[in-house]
């Protein structure tokens, strides 16, 4: 979704790029200018690029706004790229990126009749999202530190390591040393996460354990949370994306999670 933050739509090129780099600059800090649009016969566009390599999201950005009712037809483009190579989030960084061949934007409002873009349909197009390693080892300790504070339980180190046995498929395990006064521990954490034919991912083999006073102590305590995702589902072709579905998946873990997933009528 591309939210406009206006109650009218452009009315030519010049406008739509001027209006989608106010919109975009409301979400990530960036110096540079962010979106390139070339007409064809507008509403008719020949490309749409918007680069937003390098920036970070904003600690203040809006949240996106609900949106309601039917959407109607307002650009076509014939070809959509999005980079967001190195995107700052919060402490992580991450890569993203997006392109779609003959890409259908329909216009809707959000609950303050502002008007948001979303992507209806295409004839091919691809989302890729790769994230190190390390930055998720960053994102997972700073998480696990927060909630450990709250019991008086001092998080000292964490390890991750994943893998793919599948194309479709990824493995991870957590490990943690714990500290509470002078007794230390180790918690281990596993589970499996599988995407079956019909784009439906499923948790499975969530285990939590133990070593030491703090860490059978620790572990006891989020058992019971961590077992209650054991085994759900969540349908990957009902994501954000506007109106469009995914339609295959695949995912490769190592030093780097990198998601691949591709959208589009199939030929």
């Amino acid at each position: 979704m591309l939210p406009l933050f206006s109650d009218q739509l452009p009315t030519n090129a010049d406008d739509l790029a001027r209006m989608l780099e106010q919109s975009l600059r409301q979400i990530v800090d960036t110096k540079g200018d962010v979106v390139a649009v070339i007409e064809k016969a507008f509403p008719e566009l020949r490309e749409l690029r918007i680069n937003l390599d390098g920036t970070r999201l904003r600690a203040d950005a809006p949240r996106p706004s609900a949106i309601s009712g039917e959407t109607m037809q307002a650009f076509r483009v014939e070809n959509f790229a999005l980079s967001a190579k190195g995107i700052r989030v919060e402490e992580i960084s991450l890569d993203l990126s997006m392109q779609a061949a003959n890409l259908q934007l329909h216009q809707v409002r959000d609950r303050n009749r502002r008007l948001v873009l979303v992507f209806h349909a295409a004839d091919s197009g691809s989302i890729n999202v790769s994230v190190g390693k390390m930055d998720l080892e960053k994102l997972t300790l700073a998480i696990a530190r927060r909630e450990a504070e709250k019991h008086g339980v001092a998080i000292e180190d964490l390890k991750l390591s994943l893998n793919s046995p599948g194309p479709r498929a990824i493995e991870g395990t957590v490990q943690l040393h714990a500290r509470k006064s002078f007794f230390r521990g180790i918690i281990r954490i596993a589970a499996r996460l599988e995407v079956n034919e019909k784009l439906v991912a499923k948790v499975s083999g969530l285990t939590c354990t133990g070593e030491g006073a703090i860490g059978n102590m620790a572990a006891g305590m989020l058992r019971p949370r961590l077992q209650s995702f054991d085994g759900r589902e969540l349908n990957l072709t009902a994501l954000p994306l506007g109106e469009i579905s995914l339609r295959d998946i695949e995912i490769v873990a190592g030093d780097k999670l990198e998601v691949s997933a591709q959208f589009g009528h199939v030929s």
